[in-house]
């Protein structure tokens, strides 16, 4: 019987163990995807503040401010998610 007992614990400890590693895998490769996109997104936004800062006044002008707004305010927010998960990496 405590042999019975050992041999669970031991495949439990051994499930366990590859559940942790497989998690671990699925977070990492979470964070590099959002990585990934919060850099691009921020790299579409500056492009529009350039376009923005070189046209005429215009109604075209007006609105491609507030979608820079609306993008800007989707970066903070990424950025916020990731510091408030407690992922924020210092590497």
């Amino acid at each position: 019987m405590v042999i019975v007992v050992l041999l669970c614990r031991v495949k439990t400890r051994r499930l366990k163990s590859g559940y942790d590693h497989a998690l671990a895998e699925r977070v990492r490769t979470a964070r590099e995807a959002h990585d990934t996109l919060l850099k691009g997104f921020s790299g579409v936004t500056v492009q529009m503040q350039a376009l923005w800062s070189r046209l005429p006044a215009s109604p075209e002008k007006q609105r491609l401010g507030a979608i820079i707004a609306d993008a800007g305010k989707c970066c903070a927010r990424a950025r916020r998610s990731d510091y408030s998960s407690g992922t924020k990496r210092t590497a």
